[in-house]
């Protein structure tokens, strides 16, 4: 084994045994990484048992941590599901474990099909499938018993990564040619000093765009056909659309600047101010923009004519939750719009398809001006552990989930987008027709945005944000503080790395 996958397992033990001591998990350490559409639940149990777990609730992620209203709600799951499916034993097969975090029902159900069109396709190779967190993959790896491959937020790759917890794909993936299916962005978001650890597969999506209900919006007497084109026009039609009970309680959101993608402030509202905050060559970080600035004086200045108080939506979505699931509010059709990524298109589809759902751009501070991010964070990546005992069939697993036959089975099954260069032109849509303008945007934006992706908690940034709608903090104080503070941990990691 090359000597930059042999894991220094001391150092990651006392890592993780360091979270523990301080009641701190890796979820929460890296609180500002994971992402906002991931549904944890570690266990091992047998599929054939039908005992449940329970979901946990999404942190708002992407690099930015949570937004003003971080209600546990599940991005895609509403349902937990037996946490193993295991593969029957055949002579002759090499089986794999692989590892990954979701637990809704629909999502198992769905990844089953995946796996079972794999040993179709693949007679030679089997796959166990449990369902992780990222605690307990830490603890694997440091015992030497980690799984065969794994999936990941991009976010989290990096960190596992960094920590030489993960084997560099590169020579693999070179030889399969496999980088040429992938935006560069997209790459850029598993690599760490110039190695990749991730291969984008299952999950990949595009954002941010706007979802809207077109009959709310046409009942409001707005246009049904399209979003609004700025952000101006989108708190007046916000206004137009919020609806309130006689005893104030929320009846119909107009819109939650902050909810889904919305949360996500350096990764949305920063490109919607026209703002780079990052400059990788000299690795510094800076907030203190006019720019961000403006997008803090529009967030206070929305929710206060909203009036959208913590009480009242934390009420509101202890009915209707954010994202997708058949009980939220965009499901429920008691949410007119909201600012969200194309998982939403393709589950929505599968969740509520008597909705009529519109997709758009964005809307931006200054009209005209389109942008798109490939990801963010939170799309999903496979890895092979340090130390994984059967990795060449890993391998072949991994290659198959980024095929457009997989990402087929993920789109019609679970309603996720498995984007890649390929999959856009050969993904059978005609079931969902609006995600055609999904496929189309990375090729039609004026912009497309590379998030940056730090080896850092950045989550004092939605910490600062709320701290300022809630007046309690000046915005330029604000982000002189968190940018003191992120440039600090950058450095020091930088330094240790």
């Amino acid at each position: 084994m090359p000597t930059d996958h042999v894991l220094p397992r001391r150092a990651l033990l006392l890592w993780a045994t360091a979270l523990a001591a301080s009641g701190t998990s890796l979820l929460t350490a890296c609180a500002g990484h994971t992402s906002s559409r991931t549904t944890a639940t570690a266990g091992s149990i047998t599929a054939s048992v039908a005992t449940s777990s329970p979901t946990q609730a999404p942190a708002t992620g992407g690099t930015t941590g949570a937004a003003i209203d971080s209600d546990a709600t599940t991005a895609r799951s509403s349902t937990a599901a037996p946490a193993t499916s295991t593969a029957p034993q055949r002579t002759g097969v090499t089986t794999i474990q692989f590892w990954q975090p979701f637990s809704g029902q629909f999502q198992l159900d769905g990844l089953k099909k995946v796996l079972a069109s794999f040993e179709q396709a693949t007679p030679s190779v089997a796959v166990t499938m449990t369902v992780d967190n990222n605690d307990k993959l830490i603890a694997a790896v440091a015992a030497g018993t980690p799984p065969d491959t794994v999936e990941l937020a991009d976010s989290d790759v990096i960190q596992f990564g960094k920590r030489s917890a993960l084997q560099p794909l590169d020579d693999r993936m070179a030889q399969q040619q496999l980088k040429n299916m992938y935006e560069p962005s997209q790459l850029a978001e598993v690599d760490w000093r110039g190695k990749s650890y991730g291969l984008p597969v299952l999950d990949n999506e595009l954002l941010p765009f706007t979802l809207w209900n077109k009959n709310l919006l046409q009942q409001a007497g707005l246009p049904p056909d399209q979003p609004p084109a700025t952000l101006a026009a989108m708190l007046d039609a916000a206004k137009r659309l919020t609806k309130l009970a006689p005893d104030g309680s929320i009846t119909q959101l107009g819109w939650e600047p902050l909810a889904e993608v919305g949360g996500n402030f350096l990764d949305y509202w920063a490109p919607a101010y026209g703002v780079t905050w990052f400059d990788a060559g000299k690795q510094q970080i800076n907030l203190i923009q006019p720019g961000l600035l403006s997008a803090l004086d529009y967030l206070k200045a929305a929710y206060q004519e909203l009036g959208l108080t913590p009480d009242l939506l934390k009420a509101f979505r202890a009915k209707y939750p954010q994202w997708n699931a058949a009980k939220g509010g965009t499901a429920q059709g008691v949410e007119a719009m909201k600012i969200s990524s194309s998982v939403s298109v393709g589950t929505l589809a599968h969740n509520a398809p008597g909705v009529p759902i519109g997709t758009g751009w964005a809307p931006p501070a200054q009209e005209g001006r389109t942008f798109v991010t490939l990801g963010g964070g939170g799309n999903r990546s496979v890895c092979l552990p340090v130390g994984a005992a059967r990795p060449d069939a890993a391998f072949i697993f991994m290659r198959y989930l980024a095929t457009p036959a997989a990402s087929q089975v993920v789109f019609d099954e679970i309603g996720w987008l498995n984007y890649n260069t390929v999959v856009a032109q050969q993904l059978n849509i005609s079931q969902v027709p609006s995600m055609h303008f999904i496929l189309e945007a990375a090729q039609k934006a004026q912009t497309v945005v590379t998030t940056p992706i730090l080896p850092i908690d950045t989550s004092s940034v939605a910490k600062g944000v709320a701290a300022v709608i809630a007046g309690q903090q000046s915005a330029q104080d604000m982000l002189t503080q968190v940018t003191r503070q992120l440039q600090g941990a950058l450095d020091q990691a930088n330094t240790a790395t």
